[in-house]
């Protein structure tokens, strides 16, 4: 006889008793291992010196005498560690340096035509050219060139040149001039 016929000639009734069997008998083995579970955990939270009586191993001994011996190597337990201030004006690797105040310039004119000429030379303009992004824009503030006026003059060979590796890669020519297009339309505002 198969297993199929054997299925087939067994009443609902004993089928039904069968998986209620199961059922119970996965539901306590589930039961055994979150107990078993709990407990393990109860033991790997008790500290070396809480354990007493016939729980107390040897490795729990073994735990607090190392923590004695590092208790008189050190001379005890420090509580913090002073906190770490750097000097005043000091400036880490990742940050800009502050940008340094300019000399005096000779009087212009009038002072509201010389205000948007310095202010159009100096402010980081860098992120307007086509494709260029934070790291694009980090790599020519690295080279040297702050904004785009400092870009215009010149030539794709010598930006390239002061990429390095990376000049290969951007479009130079087309920067420059979008460039030399930027500083004439504020020269010309």
């Amino acid at each position: 006889m198969s297993l199929v016929e054997d299925l087939q000639e067994t009443a609902p009734a004993e089928q039904a008793a069968g998986a209620r069997r199961t059922l119970a008998q996965r539901l306590a083995q589930r039961n055994r291992l979150r107990a078993e579970r709990a407990e393990r955990l109860a033991r790997l939270h008790q500290r070396p010196g809480d354990a007493a009586g016939p729980q107390a191993t040897a490795a729990d001994e073994d735990g607090a005498a190392l923590e004695d011996f590092l208790r008189a190597l050190t001379g005890g337990l420090r509580s913090e560690a002073p906190a770490v201030q750097p000097p005043p004006g000091a400036v880490l690797p990742f940050q800009r340096p502050a940008a340094k105040a300019a000399p005096e310039a000779p009087a212009a004119a009038s002072p509201a035509q010389a205000a948007p000429a310095a202010a159009a030379k100096t402010a980081p303009d860098l992120d307007r050219l086509p494709g260029a992004g934070p790291g694009l824009v980090w790599a020519l503030e690295r080279a040297g060139l702050r904004c785009l006026a400092d870009l215009a003059p010149l030539a794709p060979e010598d930006l390239a040149a002061r990429l390095g590796p990376l000049g290969r890669l951007v479009p130079a020519a087309s920067w420059i001039a979008a460039a030399r297009r930027a500083v004439a339309e504020a020269s010309a505002a």
